[in-house]
């Protein structure tokens, strides 16, 4: 029993003693550390805050803001400039108080010897993730204060909007005619005599559509131009003649066996039918159904990319209109189509009859290579042939700004 008490009594006096050098050893630290734990780094807890105003700033457009400059980006970006002040001031202060701390735990370990528990008590200190938490806010700051300062606006404008549209001059012309062979006249063969006619006429037209352009600085439309414009989309040739020179026509006839070997000039008889077809011979004005009208001047002024179609965004705008043009019929035109009757050389009926020749007739196709310098008239220009000029016609949009003027959305920096 003595000796259960005699233990139990030297434990309690070892503890007591650990107990005592540990009281002291932490007696000791706080010398070091005591101050450091009191000091109070102002503004560190509103670095969050900061942070994500910095974040949702630097998400903003101009569109944003209704002004321009605008009073509301000046004042944001007034605060955010305010704000990296103070952070700023945070992480001197945060790394002002962390080398105090250094300096506290230098001292600590060449005083006490105690290194492990110098850097423990220097650890529990927060000025160093405090720093850290103040250099990510002022990164975020400066950013969004970036942002701010880069942003443009629109404020008056440096080219305001002017249309180029065609204009349309019909007319007609005499259809093209061309000499598809000559032979000479004997016997010197100065003479050259047309043999058949080749005759182009428009057998089919293309109403077009009526657009306009915004005017790129150039005076000039657009690169499918000539694809709205109305005109011509198909045309025939057919190959004409009136009258044959049947002083040649006959050796060759008699040559490939179509006429008796008797059969004379004064015998002969060529007949050529006609037939009738339909072209296009011109074109009309008429009245417009669908007129297009443009907004001279607007309510208000819109700005506009060049690439927008000017016909459809100023449909509307505005009390002024002007009409520039007519979509229906396009150019308000109307073909005019007419029915010719024209000689068909396909079907020429060649007959011979006289005194001792017996009567007979056949029917041949005049076109072929054989019959070839025998015409001995061909078609006058009787036919004619609708004709278009093209101009351009000019309107200046005062209201309509296609390059705006651009300044900062934040006037003082």
């Amino acid at each position: 029993m003595k000796q259960f008490i005699f233990k139990t009594t030297g434990i309690l006096a070892i503890a007591f003693l650990f107990g005592i050098q540990l009281f002291g050893q932490n007696d000791l630290l706080s010398r070091f550390f005591n101050n450091l734990r009191n000091t109070v780094v102002n503004n560190a807890e509103k670095l969050n805050a900061w942070q994500t105003d910095a974040e949702n700033a630097a998400q903003k457009t101009a569109k944003a803001f209704t002004d321009c400059p605008s009073p509301a980006a000046q004042n944001l970006y007034n605060d955010l400039t305010n704000k990296l002040q103070q952070a700023r001031e945070v992480k001197r202060l945060a790394d002002e108080a962390d080398r105090q701390g250094q300096d506290a735990r230098d001292n600590c370990k060449r005083t006490t010897r105690l290194n492990a528990q110098c850097d423990a008590s220097y650890n529990t200190l927060s000025f160093k993730a405090t720093s850290a938490a103040a250099a990510k806010t002022i990164t975020s700051l400066e950013r969004a204060i970036t942002v701010l300062k880069g942003l443009k606006c629109a404020s008056g404008c440096n080219r305001t909007g002017r249309i180029v549209y065609p204009t349309i001059q019909f007319g007609e012309r005499m259809a093209k005619v061309v000499d598809i062979a000559r032979i000479p006249v004997p016997p010197f063969g100065s003479v050259p005599v047309p043999y058949v006619n080749e005759v182009t006429y428009c057998s089919s037209w293309r109403r077009g559509s009526f657009w306009a352009n915004w005017d790129a600085g150039n005076s000039e439309f657009d690169a499918d131009f000539h694809l709205r414009l109305p005109k011509c989309e198909k045309t025939n040739t057919i190959s004409v003649c009136t009258e044959w020179d049947l002083n040649l026509l006959l050796p060759r006839l008699q040559k490939l066996n179509i006429v008796p070997p008797i059969v004379s000039v004064s015998d002969l008889k060529v007949e050529i039918p006609n037939k009738n077809f339909s072209l296009i011979s011109g074109v009309k004005q008429v009245n417009c159904n669908k007129p297009i009208k443009v907004a001279r001047r607007s309510t208000v002024t819109l700005n506009l990319e060049i690439s927008s179609n000017p016909l459809s965004v100023l449909t509307g705008q505005g009390q002024e209109m002007v009409e520039i043009g007519c979509a229906e019929p396009a150019f308000g035109l109307e073909p005019i189509s007419n029915d010719v009757s024209l000689p068909d050389l396909t079907k020429v009926r060649i007959s011979w009859k006289g005194i001792t020749v017996k009567g007979g007739y056949i029917e041949i196709d005049m076109t072929k290579p054989e019959f070839q310098g025998m015409c001995k008239k061909g078609l006058g220009s009787s036919i004619k042939v609708p004709t278009i000029t093209v101009g351009k016609g000019y309107l200046d949009l005062p209201n309509v700004c296609l390059q705006p003027r651009f300044i900062d959305l934040v006037a003082k920096k």
